[in-house]
């Protein structure tokens, strides 16, 4: 059940999608997977503590939503270097009216921080 919680993260209510995901977090972001095996955790035991029964809890839905804000917190450590990038943007906006070179470089040095957090 709990795997099938993380497949329906990509819209596939399947254990081995489930696993699949987790193992690529995993390997890609240590912390962003155990925060979101936390939350799909939780999600899945407050689910079958409020005794939710039916077609969407056997296939994972109960575990769905707590997942995907266990990713989202596991990210969170990438908001300041995001917050810097756009201050830069803002700043080259207004003193040299570069926007679409500052959006540019917004969106290559956001998957770098993201990279970066990870090393």
């Amino acid at each position: 059940m709990l795997l099938r919680g993380s497949g329906q993260i990509l819209f596939q209510p399947s254990a081995v999608t489930g696993a699949l995901f987790l193992l690529l977090v995993l390997w890609q972001a240590p912390w962003a997977a155990a925060t979101c095996l936390a939350g799909l955790v939780g999600a899945t035991l407050a689910a079958r503590r409020l005794e939710a029964c039916g077609a969407a809890y056997l296939e994972g839905a109960g575990g769905f939503n707590g997942a995907i804000f266990g990713l989202a917190l596991g990210y969170k450590s990438t908001i300041i270097p995001c917050f810097c990038i756009a201050a830069a943007i803002f700043v080259s906006f207004s003193l040299a009216s570069m926007y679409g070179i500052a959006c540019a470089a917004l969106g290559m040095l956001t998957t770098l921080s993201t990279g970066l957090v990870r090393r």
